[in-house]
């Protein structure tokens, strides 16, 4: 698997929300707009590491909606799930569950 194939489902997933999709902009994985609201950014990876979250805490200073999307299978997940979730919302994080 690769990040790229996360891309597809998640844009499918935004745009049934109703948000105009676009990857790769100025450097952010996946950037999601509608209407007036700020821009959501969706850095897509294939594990949860230090270094992308340390890379979407810098997003924040684009838009304070920032995702992590990761693959469902992801093993970091199992039996952490809670303490993830935890520790994304205390830095202002949201995580994104991508089932390719």
């Amino acid at each position: 698997m690769k990040e790229s194939d996360l891309y597809l489902p998640l844009k499918r997933f935004l745009e049934s929300q109703r948000y105009e999709v676009k990857g790769e902009v100025q450097g952010c994985d996946v950037l999601a707009v509608r209407g007036a609201e700020v821009p959501v950014v969706v850095e897509l990876k294939l594990s949860l590491n230090l270094n992308v979250v340390l890379q979407a805490v810098d997003r924040l200073s684009l838009t304070p909606k920032v995702y992590i999307g990761i693959p469902r299978q992801c093993k970091v997940l199992k039996g952490r799930r809670k303490h993830i979730v935890k520790l994304l919302r205390m830095l202002g994080l949201g995580l994104v569950v991508v089932d390719s």
